[in-house]
């Protein structure tokens, strides 16, 4: 699999981030808050619901305790001022695979233990 583009919105550092990766290698360079790291989060972010799909198959063969994981309460929403938008959304585009979106959506609390909600799917505009 090759992530071809990556669409971030209301993630950190990114009101909208838009990056067409190379097949062969990607390298990222920039001052400390520059959004490298942020970057790589967002790419976890998205790619989070497959590979947890994968993980509770595992989990289940191998009968591993299931564990809730560190990314439900360590995905921080955009901030402006005093106001914080509470949903990122996430965009991949990979070969082998359909263009799908992910939509995180923190609950409008200060508990950190509220789980986030997750939301993927395609596009409204892909057709599969």
């Amino acid at each position: 699999m090759h992530i071809q583009k990556v669409i971030i919105n209301n993630f950190r550092c990114f009101e909208h981030l838009e990056v067409n990766l190379d097949p062969d290698i990607n390298i990222f360079v920039g001052n400390n808050g520059s959004g490298k790291s942020a970057l790589l989060d967002g790419i976890a972010a998205a790619m989070y619901p497959y590979v947890r799909l994968i993980q509770e198959k595992v989990n289940k063969e191998y009968n591993y305790k299931e564990e809730s994981p560190v990314l439900q309460r360590d995905l921080p929403a955009k901030q402006e001022g005093s106001k914080r938008k509470n949903q990122a959304d996430f965009n991949l585009l990979a070969t082998g695979f359909p263009h799908w979106t992910i939509i995180y959506e923190k609950p409008p609390t200060d508990n950190d233990n509220e789980r986030i909600t997750v939301d993927f799917g395609y596009p409204p505009s892909q057709k599969c």
